[in-house]
């Protein structure tokens, strides 16, 4: 709650006050924290896919060519509105795409990047259900089974020779209510 509320510097002094001595919670909450301490490190500007000196990038830090969520609008390692945090499962993540279905956001990656990894489900306790899709150049590379608030997907995908990456997030056949899909640490490698 610290931390969506009045950030990192809070939430530190405040996870010291509530852990004292109980070590297992400290180390719960260094783990979280530590997620959000790495992301302000990194230059919160967007990153160009193409540098070549780049050997491994959030997707979730690069401008998408094209990006359409539906519900609000598109947001990036963060979710609209108060709750502001990305979760799933009861963790949170300092990197993600917020993508309430129907969405779709499409990057340009121009061959350049080999794997694509992290994972997928929705958004804190939301009730909807989604599906998640990959695609390369218009080619299926990975779905997901159907997600609901209790399960999440992990995706390890080839990129090789991958021009345009699209994420796609769908609403299972069950209409779009409470469908807030995120992808959690997207990652692209070399």
């Amino acid at each position: 709650d610290a931390l969506r509320r009045n950030g990192l510097p809070i939430a530190e002094e405040r996870l010291k006050e509530l852990a004292k001595t109980d070590r297992s919670l400290t180390q719960i909450g260094e783990r979280i924290l530590n997620r959000f301490r790495e992301a302000e490190l990194e230059d919160a500007a967007e990153v160009n896919l193409g540098d070549p000196s780049l050997k491994s990038v959030w997707l979730s830090r690069a401008k998408p060519t094209s990006a359409i969520v539906g519900w609000i609008g598109p947001t990036y390692n963060r979710v609209p509105g108060a709750e502001k945090l990305l979760s799933i499962n009861g963790d949170y993540f300092a990197s993600g795409i917020y993508a309430h279905a129907p969405a779709e956001h499409i990057y340009k990656i121009a061959g350049q990047w080999q794997r694509f990894t992290g994972q997928c489900g929705i958004q804190g306790t939301n009730g909807g259900t989604v599906m998640f899709k990959i695609y390369g150049d218009g080619k299926l590379l990975w779905e997901s089974q159907k997600i609901n608030s209790a399960t999440a997907a992990s995706y390890n995908v080839d990129v090789a020779g991958v021009d345009d990456l699209q994420l796609v997030v769908t609403n299972a056949g069950d209409g779009n209510a409470g469908d807030w899909g995120v992808w959690i640490e997207p990652l692209l490698s070399r």
